[in-house]
């Protein structure tokens, strides 16, 4: 009990029913209800992840398999969403089953994978599609039946001379102010990407 009241991932032990038996500090903490207001609650009222139903199929998969590892999405007592990995046991052997869980906060993890998959696909200067996320695009558009499709291409004239003469700073703004005009110029749907160093 001390170590589960000291660790820092959160604890929680929950009926069949989905309700609060038992919270460790962590846990209160994490989502910022009180023990009390957590013990009065069911697991259904936090994870906005899954419906009721959803959990339900999840808890009986639990009980046939005995434990599962998943990440999922808690709603706080403030309205804001946080991501936690749930380790999860179902024990059976008691007089009323259990399952005990330990939940940890991955929010910042997940914001940094999030980051990583934008970077990957994002021009950093402008924020525009990039070249690999464009040709991934006529890749898929190409395997479609999806047709007729539309491509347009643009470059700014003389940017090695604006360069030349101003610097690379004003070239990148002549670029980010063209990456603007283009991306206000055409449908929600469509797809604007910086495919070069001026070339759209």
């Amino acid at each position: 009990e001390k170590i589960i009241e000291t660790t820092n991932d959160g604890f929680f032990i929950i009926n069949r029913k989905g309700e609060f038996l038992t919270v460790n500090k962590s846990l209160v903490e994490m989502v910022g209800f009180s023990r009390k207001e957590l013990l009065s609650m069911n697991i259904f009222d936090i994870d906005i992840e899954e419906t009721e139903e959803e959990t339900n199929m999840h808890i009986k998969k639990i009980m046939d398999t005995g434990s599962d590892y998943f990440e999922t999405t808690f709603e706080t007592k403030n309205g804001n969403n946080i991501y936690v990995e749930v380790s999860t046991t179902y024990i059976d052997e008691l007089d009323t089953p259990i399952f005990n869980a330990f939940v940890r906060n991955i929010t910042e993890r997940k914001k940094e994978e999030e980051n990583i998959k934008y970077l990957s696909f994002h021009d950093q200067l402008t924020g525009l599609y990039n070249r690999r996320y464009f040709e991934d695009t006529i890749a898929r558009l190409d395997r479609s039946r999806k047709l007729p499709i539309g491509v347009i291409t643009a470059d700014i004239d003389n940017l090695k001379q604006i360069n030349d003469h101003y610097g690379h700073g004003i070239g990148d703004e002549y670029i980010k102010e063209t990456a603007k005009v283009l991306n206000s110029s055409v449908r929600e749907g469509d797809v604007v990407s910086r495919i070069g160093g001026d070339e759209f």
